[in-house]
């Protein structure tokens, strides 16, 4: 009995060319999700970084890295901050307050910066603090779209520091923080500051949307800015529409010659500062006693 010829071998699957497709692909479990939902994603030169679009929460992640949407004293807020504080247990909370302070009173990662941690009970290794701007207190959009940006480079530069191969975002200054600035306009930012700090060795990066509406916007930006054939040109029509100096820091950073960005005028950590203590003021004025 003659052997039987052998198979030839499988090629590799394609990879999506559009958000659309990798939507559909990620429905059969050939997209990896590390916990998360894959919405859409982009092939990113010239490292192959996979950029997705995904759906979910960062605290599921099972990858070597998370980005939490932290606050200046960096030890534990609402929203997504506490539910990875709530997940990260103890062991998160010691490392979180055993990051160095900064500038008094208590601020240990300044607006437009991010600080690392272990991972504690997440299942993740490393937890990457960042502090995007809050718009409704800064000067003007422009001020606030160059601390969003350096605050998404930031987080990319600690990654690449323990060398991560996976990275997961919270969204940052994308949900109250962002005041009156658009959702796709905050989104786009944070794709643009990611696609210029992609390093050799990230396989993967995921922007996490909770709500449908940040899934549709994030799959969308994505497609228009990292996938479609005129992508290069869209990037350069969102920075035109952006400041001289997020341009000029974009550049640099596309250069791999942004330094670790220099922390922003106090007066910004204090204003903030001042309006929460003035509001609690009031608050406690209006108890009867």
């Amino acid at each position: 009995m003659s052997a039987s010829p052998s198979q030839p071998p499988m090629p590799p699957p394609t990879l999506p060319a559009t958000a659309e497709e990798a939507a559909s692909i990620s429905t059969y479990g050939i997209l990896p999700s590390y916990g998360l939902s894959p919405r859409g994603m982009a092939l990113v030169p010239p490292y192959n970084t996979r950029v997705f679009a995904a759906q979910g929460s960062v605290i599921n992640f099972t990858g070597s890295a998370i980005v939490n949407a932290a606050n200046e004293g960096c030890i534990s807020g609402g929203g997504v901050d506490g539910a990875v504080s709530d997940k990260g247990g103890d062991a998160l909370h010691r490392a979180r307050l055993a990051l160095p302070i900064v500038r008094k009173p208590s601020v240990r990662c300044p607006t437009g910066d991010a600080k690392m941690t272990i991972g504690g009970e997440l299942l993740c290794e490393w937890c990457i603090h960042a502090v995007g701007p809050n718009y409704r207190y800064v000067a003007d959009d422009d001020e606030g779209d160059l601390l969003l940006y350096m605050a998404y480079h930031a987080s990319m530069r600690e990654a690449r520091k323990k060398a991560c191969r996976t990275l997961a975002f919270s969204l940052l200054s994308a949900g109250i923080f962002r005041g009156r600035r658009a959702l796709r306009t905050v989104l786009a930012i944070g794709v643009l500051a990611v696609h210029a700090a992609l390093y050799e060795g990230l396989s993967d990066v995921f922007l996490v949307g909770f709500t449908h509406s940040e899934c549709e916007t994030l799959t969308s930006v994505i497609d228009e800015l990292l996938v479609q054939p005129d992508a290069e040109d869209s990037r350069k029509q969102l920075l035109s529409q952006l400041s001289p100096q997020l341009q000029e820091l974009h550049q640099r950073a596309l250069d791999d010659t942004l330094d670790p960005p220099p922390p922003p005028p106090p007066q910004i950590g204090y204003m903030i500062a001042a309006m929460a203590a003035t509001a609690m003021h009031q608050a406690k004025a209006c108890v009867p006693s």
